[in-house]
């Protein structure tokens, strides 16, 4: 029980530290707007997607079993 609140004192105390010390890049609005492009453009381009569906990265074709990169039919999507 001592050792979680020690941990948990620990982590705060430091958060707070960091927070004073990098203000001036929680505060600039350029962070804040390439953060913001960043996390759109990779729910967008279908890695959140992949995520969530545990896409395999390639498919493997049924009569040859060689590795197919571009899926054949409907719905479909591979990682790669």
């Amino acid at each position: 029980m001592f050792t979680t609140f020690f941990g948990f004192i620990s982590v705060a105390a430091a958060g707070v530290y960091i927070y004073i010390n990098l203000k001036f890049i929680w505060t600039n609005w350029i962070v804040w707007f390439i953060g913001s492009l960043l996390i759109y453009i990779t729910c967008v381009s279908g890695v959140i997607y992949d995520i969530i569906h545990d896409v395999p990265f390639v498919g493997r074709d049924p009569k040859t079993g060689e590795a197919m990169i571009f899926a054949t039919g409907n719905r479909e999507q591979y990682g790669a």
